[in-house]
């Protein structure tokens, strides 16, 4: 019911491990090589910088308790949650896929960035973020079933991001695209939201709703490119970036109280169109050294 450390490989061939309530601590580089499905109460990986564990990648781990993140990474495999998961800022990534299952609220907490997939599969139930903590989910998120409930800071978000019957509560917060991002959902709707990228990194939206992507607070375009189907619609102040790339989709200005639209520094971002639709007046406050173009599609 303690603490069992664990620094070279964990195989179980035959036999039967009991979790027995305790946490298995993975300390260094090494294997898991278990039967297809093996039960845990607590995990915790906590190896040397860029150490690596690795699941078998037939092998699911269930993880009755909670599983810490604190250092390294961990590859391969499938981890079934159903308590909470905390990711250390040390933490180093990984490509586990990670799928919340558990009755009842689950938490997940950063300020470190989960690099594998999530998966929100939890009927009438809900995934929580830390409340003001930045955290990253940059390997994508499907959303089957119930909702991942944002955090009210900064969601750092990459891979593709798809819907099915799940939902997404913004929580007032800033999702930010950190990579090259793929949207792909019925039902979405933003609070802030941030295209960050590198240069030339392409955050892609698909609104299988045909509508813009509303987006209610900031919009910051800051660096990479933006393409959608159906465009984004902006009810509150927009941000043009001189690094961003550009936009290859409709940008609606759609708010009903006064927005402001600034561009500062540079020479410019690209736009393919810019639409208002609004009962009041848009502020476009323009800076002496920078313009925004309307004039030709992204590099």
């Amino acid at each position: 019911s303690g603490q069992t450390n664990v620094h070279k490989n964990w195989t179980v061939v035959s036999g039967l491990f009991i979790a027995n309530r305790g946490t298995v601590c993975f300390k260094g580089f090494s294997s898991i090589d278990v039967p297809a499905v093996t039960d845990f109460t607590n995990v915790s990986v906590d190896c040397p910088d860029w150490s690596a564990v690795k699941v078998s990648d037939d092998d699911t781990l269930v993880i009755n308790g909670n599983l810490q993140l604190v250092n390294g990474r961990l590859d391969g495999g499938k981890l079934l949650s159903r308590g909470n998961v905390s990711v250390a800022n040390e933490w180093d990534g990984g490509n586990s896929t990670l799928e919340f299952i558990g009755q009842g609220q689950q938490q997940i907490t950063g300020p470190g960035t989960y690099a594998g997939l999530v998966i929100v599969n939890k009927p009438d139930s809900v995934v929580l973020t830390a409340g003001t903590v930045d955290l990253g989910l940059t390997g994508g998120i499907r959303l089957k079933q119930g909702t991942l409930q944002s955090t009210a800071a900064t969601l750092r978000i990459g891979g593709e991001i798809t819907q099915q019957d799940g939902r997404f509560d913004h929580a007032g917060g800033t999702v930010e695209t950190a990579t090259a991002t793929t949207i792909k959902c019925a039902n979405l709707s933003l609070f802030r939201f941030k295209v960050n990228t590198s240069d030339s990194e392409v955050t892609f939206l698909r609104m299988l709703s045909g509508r813009p992507l509303p987006v209610h607070g900031l919009l910051q375009l800051s660096n990479g490119i933006l393409r959608a189907d159906s465009g984004v619609e902006a009810f509150g102040d927009v941000e043009l970036s001189p690094l961003f790339d550009g936009m290859d989709a409709p940008l609606t200005i759609g708010g009903n109280t006064a927005q402001l639209m600034s561009a500062n520094g540079g020479t410019g971002v690209l736009l393919k169109n810019l639409i208002i639709s609004k009962i009041k007046s848009l502020t476009d406050a323009e800076s002496s050294s920078a313009s925004v173009r309307l004039l030709r599609q992204p590099k």
